[in-house]
């Protein structure tokens, strides 16, 4: 059974050697995070991904922070002070976004912890635009020292069958490095 990251341990979300593997900056643009977009960032934590998207899309653009947990979006908020980002708590499966209101959306190193993934693809197709950029990132099904346990890494080839089932098109998958892959796909 899947959980979620404790919130006392913040501090370990935050570390530059979880930087290493990959820029958080590069990776946003490398996947098609433009200025001007909407991004929603779910499951933001304390802000790995939304610090540097609220700088890409700029001031015509807006990230919306989304969490379920009270203690991350408090500690994005401390953190990141920016016109064009909006915090907002939400339900595992229920996004507070309006249909097709976002041009990009991010679900970094949650899919693991998720409950019910078939309904927050859903979720995540809804808010997106036609055409709208869907980015996947997660742990490799391994056995690695940092990161969650094995038994709760969903494999990657999982992932990429339920991103298609979830009815996303040109969905692709690929590994990153040696613990974490990406599944990319257009809703």
């Amino acid at each position: 059974m899947p959980h979620k990251f404790d919130p006392a341990g913040i501090e370990r979300l935050l570390r530059e050697d979880r930087i290493a593997p990959f820029t958080p900056r590069e990776f946003l643009i490398d996947s098609g995070l433009r200025s001007g977009m909407v991004m929603a960032d779910l499951g933001c934590g304390p802000g790995f991904f939304t610090k540097p998207a609220v700088d890409i899309v700029g001031s015509v653009g807006r990230v919306y922070a989304l969490d379920t947990q009270e203690e991350m979006l408090t500690e994005l908020k401390r953190r990141v002070h920016a016109y064009n980002l909006k915090a907002v708590r939400n339900e595992e499966s229920s996004v507070q976004l309006n249909d097709a209101s976002v041009d990009f959306a991010l679900m970094a190193f949650v899919f693991h912890e998720l409950h019910d993934r078939v309904a927050v693809l859903a979720e995540m197709r809804r808010m997106l635009k036609k055409g709208g950029i869907f980015v996947l990132m997660d742990w490799q099904k391994k056995v690695e020292e940092r990161g969650p346990p094995f038994e709760e890494r969903i494999d990657a080839a999982v992932a990429l069958d339920e991103v298609m089932a979830a009815g996303f098109i040109s969905v692709t998958l690929k590994s990153i490095n040696a613990s974490h892959y990406v599944v990319s796909a257009v809703s």
